[in-house]
């Protein structure tokens, strides 16, 4: 009998354990669709600085491609960045965005998100391409369309 209860309380151990190593570790999918998010929602400064939060130019050069411009943010280039978005999301200030559909594909360290949003303003897509380094993904290109 004592036997059988260290076993079953060695067994409770280790779903205990497993139960806590997933809530601890999420998966690269849940990370993508957690950056996802902060793509969603209400334009305002907050969620431009979360958006931002996933981007490191020193790290992984930024690509972006909004209504026919294209623009490449390498080293030393992150205040600009943040400029331009804040000037290029000022006329969205206060516009909410709800995704229409999304499609997320995760492949190796490579990850994209593709959104088709709408808003009051009207509906566009959404691209977003992310690589992985180390733990950490980071956006290495933005494409916008209308």
């Amino acid at each position: 009998m004592a036997k059988r209860a260290r076993w079953v309380g060695l067994v409770l151990v280790l779903v205990g354990a497993w139960a806590a190593f997933d809530l601890l570790v999420t998966s690269d999918r849940e990370q993508v669709e957690a950056i996802a998010g902060a793509f969603r929602g209400e334009v305002s400064n907050a969620r431009l600085q979360a958006a931002l939060a996933h981007v490191d130019v020193d790290v992984q050069p930024l690509e972006t491609r909004v209504r026919g411009t294209t623009r490449v943010y390498g080293r030393g280039a992150a205040g600009d960045l943040a400029r331009d978005a804040r000037r290029r999301l000022a006329p969205l200030s206060g516009a909410r965005f709800r995704p229409l559909q999304e499609r997320i594909e995760v492949d190796g360290d490579d990850a994209e998100v593709q959104m088709r949003l709408v808003s009051e303003a009207g509906t566009g897509t959404l691209r977003l391409r992310l690589r992985k380094h180390d733990a950490r993904w980071l956006l290495r290109a933005l494409e916008v369309q209308r």
